[in-house]
């Protein structure tokens, strides 16, 4: 049997991973959601709050001890998109409907692939949804920054009718994200003041993220600014280089 549970916050990851018997662990090159958003916050990216688990009683368990606060939002946790809409994200106001909504996503097939984890997290307030990105690009062997000030399930339907709308800037790996990208980025999503100077460390943070880790890809989708003005990556994608995966 293999049980898995985590907990991160705003200043500690606590990762444990109990075995039994032989367990056989594959390693892939993309993350986890939950994977992914530990390398966020240790990268010092704005994420909520979460936890995820195995089994409903465990991820009950962790969401007590994490003083998380309702309502929550309870993510299937399978390396392929679509969740949503075949019934892998669901919402809790509380313990018991944490607990029901966590038994129902265990042991979902979705696309052919069955759920065995399951995460949740804090629910935002959220204001504004957006897409930020940072890929490797082949051609020009350098990391590429990918903005749209529109993010949210529908990304690839808004950039297929509106390409325009995505914005692609190179990095020079010599020199790294300089704070005027982020200002720019700010600018095209009509950000100001401190939510824009959250932005400039935002877009750094994630080019980190994409350095340290040997990554191909670090998406954030969607990157949201909530009613108060802060952001959050309330969801992302990690993929690392096949030949970088034994080191991690």
């Amino acid at each position: 049997m293999l049980n898995i549970s985590t907990y991160w916050g705003y200043n500690e990851i606590v990762f444990t991973i109990y075995l039994s018997n032989f367990v056989e662990v594959s390693l892939f090159m993309d993350l986890m959601e939950y994977q992914a958003q530990q390398l966020f916050m240790t990268a010092g990216l704005p994420v909520k709050k979460g936890v995820v688990a195995s089994d409903a009683s465990e991820l009950l368990a962790l969401a007590k001890g994490a003083a998380m606060t309702y309502p929550l939002v309870i993510k299937a946790q399978v390396q392929i998109g679509g969740r949503g809409k075949a019934g892998g994200i669901k919402f809790a106001d509380n313990e018991e409907e944490l607990k029901n909504r966590a038994q129902e996503i265990i042991g979902m097939n979705i696309k052919g692939h069955q759920v065995n984890l399951v995460m949740a997290v804090e629910k935002a307030d959220v204001a504004k949804e957006m897409y930020l990105s940072i890929m490797l690009d082949r051609l020009s062997k350098k990391p590429v920054i990918m903005f749209c000030a529109q993010g949210g399930m529908e990304i690839e339907t808004v950039t297929k009718e509106h390409p325009e709308l995505m914005i692609k800037t190179f990095v020079d790996p010599r020199v790294g994200v300089s704070g005027y990208t982020g200002q720019y980025l700010a600018d095209q999503a009509g950000l100001s003041g401190d939510s824009a100077k959250q932005m400039q460390k935002l877009v750094r943070n994630l080019y980190k993220c994409f350095m340290d880790n040997h990554c191909t890809l670090t998406e954030i989708n969607p990157l949201v600014i909530d009613n108060s003005g802060n952001l959050c990556a309330l969801d992302g994608k990690i993929s690392i280089d096949d030949s970088a995966v034994s080191i991690h």
